[in-house]
């Protein structure tokens, strides 16, 4: 595909599959005909707060399994919950047997306490955002909901007349994009063995803020309490005893729950060893001068696509998106689709480099793209106030077995269980806990 006029995602196409040995060499590659499901909920809407037009579109595209063998219920969800002077963007990713109910009943919590208790958010954002999700994690494991073994992530940016502020929960992300401080810096070099990658060269520069930070269970003020609490961190290993894909958290000698990050929403098991509800919470000012756009979205998107090349990917076709309709239509492109489609449909597309070298299922996948669409277009840097508005990095990376980059700690790579949860065993250890 070309940068431009020859953006389509169709809904079927053939991969070559590949077939592995013992030691990880490919054997064999087999051509298996795959077709995608159309987005399953779309929305669009423009939502004005303190004399600022904001146009917000988003998209959840399901996950699935290309060889069918395996079940897979959508567990992404999002809301859009607004208020004269404000709204809120809460966005969830579920894991776990019951990650799906549980998405939609911390959707459907928020959006009530958020309507509820607008005040309390307009005079203290960030309080009401932390009390908000951690009264939702007590409300959820009081309900008749099993999450014995199942949770969700969740991202929350509110947005009012002070700015934005963000809490987060789990490795969910959301970024900014905004006009860099120093134009002629160069793009960073994005190298991809991915043969569904391509170079995305943007109309313009623009730099990626990003305003949460992935939790994972190898960052050491993470690591310390879940060791205190009675857990272990480690990786899994293959046959021959090679670690494989992130760090994940566990009953200590046992063989759950597996999970992929510190903190979540639900997850009994886990919660009992120190993974905790506590959100991170940032706050920070718009600059509309110099903003673009938010992007809010699940590790589907994440596990195939850096910051910047999500930033780069909105800012080239944003202004070409359709904004007027929302459709199911195939092949998606620039004519029938939102630019939250769009950027769904191309981490989908990646997703299929993955899948041609790896026995995995393809994530569910979710965003909502924020743009603030009244920006004057000849903008003045001078005198700007944008000062370093990067998440405070509250972690320090400390790896378990060697030396571990947190933040290129990204997708699963050869792991056979790819998502939040580790299933091993879960039968097992299951009854022996409850």
């Amino acid at each position: 595909m070309s940068d431009t006029s020859d953006l389509e995602y169709k809904n079927s196409l053939n991969l070559k599959i590949a077939s592995r040995d013992n030691y990880g060499r490919v054997v064999t590659r087999s051509k298996i005909p795959i077709e995608v499901k159309p987005p399953i909920f779309q929305s669009f809407t423009h939502i004005e707060v303190s004399s600022k037009l904001f146009r917000l579109s988003g998209c959840i595209i399901p996950g699935f399994d290309p060889l069918k063998d395996r079940k897979k219920d959508c567990q992404d969800d999002y809301g859009i919950f607004e208020n004269p002077s404000s709204f809120l963007v809460a966005l969830f990713d579920g894991h776990g047997t019951n990650g799906h109910i549980v998405s939609k009943f911390c959707k459907d919590y928020m959006e009530s306490y958020y309507l509820s208790n607008s005040s309390q958010f307009e005079d203290s954002p960030k309080s009401s955002i932390d009390t908000m999700i951690q009264s939702c994690d007590t409300s959820l494991k009081q309900s008749q909901i099993d999450t014995f073994l199942s949770g969700t992530t969740a991202v929350v940016l509110y947005l009012n007349s002070q700015g934005i502020h963000v809490g987060s929960v789990g490795d969910s992300r959301a970024i900014l994009a905004t006009i860099p401080k120093i134009l002629n810096e160069p793009n960073p070099a994005i190298k991809s063995t991915n043969r569904y990658t391509r170079s995305i060269v943007p109309t313009r520069k623009l730099q990626a803020i990003a305003l949460t930070i992935d939790q994972k269970p190898n960052h050491s003020q993470e690591l310390k309490r879940i060791q205190n609490s009675g857990g272990e961190v480690r990786r899994i290993a293959d046959e021959l005893g090679n670690p494989l894909g992130p760090y994940r958290v566990w009953v200590k000698g046992g063989k759950t729950p597996g999970l992929g990050m510190s903190r979540a929403i639900g997850d009994k098991v886990a919660a009992s060893i120190g993974v905790i509800p506590t959100p991170i919470l940032n706050s920070f000012k718009i600059y509309s001068d110099l903003d673009q756009f938010f992007v809010i979205a699940s590790d589907g998107i994440w596990d195939v696509m850096e910051n910047i090349e999500v930033i780069n990917f909105v800012e080239k076709f944003r202004g070409l998106a359709c904004s007027r309709q929302l459709t199911q239509e195939f092949p998606a492109k620039l004519s029938n689709s939102t630019i939250a489609r769009l950027l769904c449909e191309e981490a989908r597309y990646r997703w299929f480099g993955i899948l041609e070298n790896e026995d995995v299922c393809v994530d569910d996948i979710s965003c909502v793209i924020i743009e603030i669409t009244n920006i004057d277009s000849a903008v003045n840097l001078i005198g700007a106030k944008n000062e370093n508005r990067q998440a405070n990095e509250v972690f320090n990376s400390m790896a378990v077995e060697g030396v571990v980059d947190v933040k290129r700690d990204r997708a699963a790579r050869n792991d056979p269980t790819r998502g939040s949860t580790a299933d091993i065993g879960i039968e097992f250890l299951a009854e022996a806990l409850r």
